[in-house]
Protein backbone atom coordinates (compact mmCIF):
# COMPACT_ATOMS: atom_id res chain seq x y z
CA UNK A 1 0.00 0.00 0.00
CA UNK A 2 2.78 2.81 0.17
CA UNK A 3 2.37 3.65 -3.30
CA UNK A 4 2.44 7.46 -4.20
CA UNK A 5 -0.83 8.51 -4.94
CA UNK A 6 -1.13 11.45 -7.92
CA UNK A 7 -4.75 12.11 -7.27
CA UNK A 8 -5.87 14.61 -9.90
CA UNK A 9 -5.66 18.12 -9.50
CA UNK A 10 -9.19 20.34 -10.89
CA UNK A 11 -9.20 24.13 -10.14
CA UNK A 12 -12.59 25.59 -8.59
CA UNK A 13 -14.20 28.53 -9.89
CA UNK A 14 -12.83 30.13 -6.70
CA UNK A 15 -9.33 30.34 -7.04
CA UNK A 16 -9.55 26.71 -5.10
CA UNK A 17 -6.85 23.77 -6.49
CA UNK A 18 -8.66 20.57 -5.33
CA UNK A 19 -7.03 17.42 -5.21
CA UNK A 20 -9.54 14.01 -4.27
CA UNK A 21 -8.93 10.79 -4.35
CA UNK A 22 -11.62 7.55 -3.45
CA UNK A 23 -10.36 4.63 -1.93
CA UNK A 24 -11.19 1.66 -0.27
CA UNK A 25 -10.08 0.48 3.57
CA UNK A 26 -10.97 -2.14 5.90
CA UNK A 27 -9.99 0.36 8.96
CA UNK A 28 -13.00 1.79 10.80
CA UNK A 29 -13.23 6.04 10.02
CA UNK A 30 -12.19 6.72 13.60
CA UNK A 31 -8.68 5.23 12.54
CA UNK A 32 -8.10 6.94 9.20
CA UNK A 33 -8.83 10.26 11.26
CA UNK A 34 -5.86 9.65 13.18
CA UNK A 35 -4.17 8.74 10.79
CA UNK A 36 -4.39 11.77 8.92
CA UNK A 37 -4.47 14.07 11.99
CA UNK A 38 -0.64 12.05 12.30
CA UNK A 39 0.13 13.21 8.64
CA UNK A 40 -1.71 16.56 8.68
CA UNK A 41 -0.71 17.36 11.92
CA UNK A 42 -4.24 18.83 12.64
CA UNK A 43 -7.85 17.84 14.31
CA UNK A 44 -10.25 16.63 12.06
CA UNK A 45 -13.66 17.32 13.41
CA UNK A 46 -16.23 14.98 12.75
CA UNK A 47 -19.78 15.65 11.88
CA UNK A 48 -22.80 14.61 9.53
CA UNK A 49 -23.41 15.68 6.22
CA UNK A 50 -25.70 14.43 3.73
CA UNK A 51 -26.21 11.79 5.33
CA UNK A 52 -22.46 10.54 5.54
CA UNK A 53 -19.89 10.80 8.37
CA UNK A 54 -17.52 13.55 7.27
CA UNK A 55 -14.26 15.05 9.11
CA UNK A 56 -13.20 18.41 8.76
CA UNK A 57 -9.63 20.28 9.36
CA UNK A 58 -8.12 23.63 7.94
CA UNK A 59 -4.06 23.74 8.53
CA UNK A 60 -1.42 25.81 7.15
CA UNK A 61 1.46 24.27 5.14
CA UNK A 62 4.15 26.57 5.17
CA UNK A 63 1.92 29.18 5.48
CA UNK A 64 -0.36 28.21 2.57
CA UNK A 65 -4.05 27.56 3.98
CA UNK A 66 -5.34 23.90 3.50
CA UNK A 67 -8.27 22.21 3.84
CA UNK A 68 -9.24 18.70 4.13
CA UNK A 69 -12.30 16.81 4.17
CA UNK A 70 -12.86 13.11 4.47
CA UNK A 71 -15.87 11.40 3.82
CA UNK A 72 -17.16 7.88 5.05
CA UNK A 73 -19.15 6.73 1.63
CA UNK A 74 -20.04 2.92 2.08
CA UNK A 75 -19.23 0.68 4.12
CA UNK A 76 -19.02 -3.34 2.50
CA UNK A 77 -18.72 -6.19 3.67
CA UNK A 78 -14.49 -6.23 4.09
CA UNK A 79 -13.72 -3.05 3.43
CA UNK A 80 -15.44 0.74 3.42
CA UNK A 81 -15.29 3.15 1.24
CA UNK A 82 -13.88 6.83 1.35
CA UNK A 83 -13.33 10.24 -0.41
CA UNK A 84 -10.23 12.76 0.67
CA UNK A 85 -10.47 16.07 -0.69
CA UNK A 86 -7.53 18.50 -0.01
CA UNK A 87 -8.05 22.25 -0.87
CA UNK A 88 -5.55 24.80 -1.79
CA UNK A 89 -6.44 28.62 -0.95
CA UNK A 90 -4.29 30.38 -3.20
CA UNK A 91 -6.48 33.64 -2.27
CA UNK A 92 -3.96 34.69 0.43
CA UNK A 93 -1.10 33.67 -1.37
CA UNK A 94 1.18 35.97 -3.28
CA UNK A 95 0.70 35.92 -7.52
CA UNK A 96 4.54 35.14 -7.48
CA UNK A 97 4.28 32.66 -5.21
CA UNK A 98 1.20 30.63 -6.78
CA UNK A 99 2.55 28.39 -9.11
CA UNK A 100 5.04 27.44 -6.30
CA UNK A 101 2.40 26.41 -4.08
CA UNK A 102 0.47 24.69 -6.74
CA UNK A 103 3.43 22.22 -7.74
CA UNK A 104 4.07 21.81 -3.65
CA UNK A 105 0.51 20.71 -3.48
CA UNK A 106 0.43 17.32 -5.52
CA UNK A 107 3.94 16.61 -3.13
CA UNK A 108 2.27 17.29 -0.15
CA UNK A 109 -1.05 15.06 -0.57
CA UNK A 110 1.24 12.44 -2.25
CA UNK A 111 3.27 12.52 1.19
CA UNK A 112 -0.23 12.37 3.12
CA UNK A 113 -2.11 9.53 1.31
CA UNK A 114 0.79 6.88 0.93
CA UNK A 115 -1.01 4.85 2.67
CA UNK A 116 -3.69 4.76 0.65
CA UNK A 117 -4.49 2.90 -3.11
CA UNK A 118 -7.16 4.84 -5.05
CA UNK A 119 -9.65 2.59 -5.88
CA UNK A 120 -13.12 4.76 -7.38
CA UNK A 121 -16.53 3.42 -6.52
CA UNK A 122 -17.95 1.06 -8.80
CA UNK A 123 -21.35 1.91 -10.77
CA UNK A 124 -24.19 0.52 -9.26
CA UNK A 125 -21.94 -0.26 -5.94
CA UNK A 126 -24.04 -0.75 -2.97
CA UNK A 127 -23.13 -0.58 0.93
CA UNK A 128 -24.42 -1.37 4.39
CA UNK A 129 -26.49 1.19 5.76
CA UNK A 130 -27.01 -1.01 9.30
CA UNK A 131 -22.83 -1.54 8.90
CA UNK A 132 -22.14 2.12 7.95
CA UNK A 133 -24.51 3.62 10.50
CA UNK A 134 -22.92 1.73 13.37
CA UNK A 135 -19.63 2.55 12.09
CA UNK A 136 -20.61 5.84 12.38
CA UNK A 137 -21.47 5.60 15.82
CA UNK A 138 -19.02 4.15 16.89
CA UNK A 139 -17.01 6.95 15.37
CA UNK A 140 -18.81 9.73 17.31
CA UNK A 141 -18.29 7.37 20.40
CA UNK A 142 -14.92 6.98 19.86
CA UNK A 143 -14.68 11.20 20.07
CA UNK A 144 -16.44 11.47 22.80
CA UNK A 145 -14.52 9.69 24.78
CA UNK A 146 -11.74 12.45 24.31
CA UNK A 147 -12.33 14.93 26.55
CA UNK A 148 -9.14 15.72 28.55
CA UNK A 149 -5.07 15.88 27.41
CA UNK A 150 -5.17 12.35 29.96
CA UNK A 151 -7.78 10.70 27.73
CA UNK A 152 -5.42 12.03 24.12
CA UNK A 153 -2.30 10.79 25.81
CA UNK A 154 -4.13 7.18 26.88
CA UNK A 155 -5.58 7.04 23.56
CA UNK A 156 -2.18 7.35 21.89
CA UNK A 157 -0.52 4.89 24.55
CA UNK A 158 -3.54 2.35 23.70
CA UNK A 159 -3.05 2.98 20.25
CA UNK A 160 0.84 2.05 20.20
CA UNK A 161 1.47 5.79 19.10
CA UNK A 162 4.90 7.37 19.44
CA UNK A 163 5.46 8.92 22.54
CA UNK A 164 8.06 11.61 22.35
CA UNK A 165 9.71 12.74 25.79
CA UNK A 166 11.57 15.96 25.35
CA UNK A 167 14.26 16.98 28.16
CA UNK A 168 14.12 20.57 28.21
CA UNK A 169 18.22 21.74 29.52
CA UNK A 170 18.41 25.34 30.28
CA UNK A 171 22.18 26.64 31.52
CA UNK A 172 23.51 28.34 34.51
CA UNK A 173 24.16 32.17 34.36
Amino acid sequence: MNRLVRPRIAETPMNTPVQEITFRDPRPPHDLQAILEREIMAVLRPSREGGRLVYRAAFKVNGAPYTVLLRHELALLSANVYVLRFELDLDPIQPAHRDYELKGMSGWVGLWTREFKPEPLRPGETGREDRRAALEQEAFAAEARLTTVADYQRAVLEGGGEVVLVKVVGHRA
